[in-house]
């Protein structure tokens, strides 16, 4: 599983790229929806989710199977130091599908002139 790193109080840029799971091709995704859900624990409930972005149908770039956003410093700032687990939720004609789980890390920041 994946894991990445960002500091707390930050914008958390966010990009996904869908593509064929065998040939490695990019997916149109023209008319899909597209939901980040971030937990503080795998067995919490999307109502605990520290982030939810809802469905986003608004995509960057669908043609080539890419949709980038950023989550906003306002709301990273409220996060704990730690490990998150997030899952993407794809809806597609109206059916839902998850991606697999990956890991999300958040850091607090040391200043520069500590």
């Amino acid at each position: 599983m994946a894991r990445r790193v960002y500091y707390i109080g930050n914008d958390v840029p966010r990009k996904v790229t869908v593509k064929n799971k065998s040939t490695g091709a990019a997916i149109d995704i023209t008319g899909w929806g597209i939901r980040q859900i971030i937990k503080k624990n795998i067995d919490d409930t999307d109502a605990e989710a520290v982030y939810d972005s809802t469905n986003m149908t608004s995509l960057s770039d669908p043609t080539n199977g890419i949709h980038e956003w950023t989550i906003a410093d306002s709301v990273s700032k409220l996060w704990t130091e730690g490990k998150y687990v997030s899952q993407y939720e794809f809806t597609i004609s109206g059916n839902k599908s998850t991606s697999e789980i990956f890991y999300v890390e958040f850091a607090e920041r040391i200043p520069d002139n500590a």
